[in-house]
């Protein structure tokens, strides 16, 4: 660091300000992933059998369904349904927006309304 002593005073040097100022962003960044995990439900409904599991039990290929005011558990591809979904938790959209078949839907977003199915994959893998 190049830090100037006049007095009681320290004076930082660009770089310095640099260093700071990328620490801030990076604890920044960290805080808003930690939230967003948080919002994150921990359980996600099977379609086929209604069974309620772990989100960390849900394997690739899988159908889920999500009722809504539900908090959708796993980023996926709709297959059946529509809704509106909440999205501003990530992207700051403060209109809903329509979901349809073949919408990807994000998980910590909102089913505001309607009951969809979406799998868990992605469209390639879709039968």
């Amino acid at each position: 660091m190049h830090r100037k002593k006049q007095g009681t005073l320290s004076i930082l040097s660009v770089n310095d300000v640099k260093v700071v100022t990328l620490q801030s962003l990076y604890i920044q960044a960290n805080a808003v992933m930690s939230s967003l995990m948080s919002i994150a439900p921990q359980k996600a409904v099977i379609a086929e059998t209604g069974e309620d599991v772990d989100v960390d039990e849900v394997r690739l290929n899988t159908i889920l369904a999500v009722k809504a005011g539900e908090i959708i558990p796993i980023d996926g591809v709709v297959i059946d349904g529509d809704c509106e979904v909440d999205e501003k938790t990530l992207t700051g959209e403060s209109f809903p927006v329509a979901k349809q078949k073949d919408s990807t839907v994000w998980a910590g977003t909102i089913n505001l309304n309607g009951k969809f199915l979406v799998f868990i994959g992605t469209r390639e893998d879709i039968k």
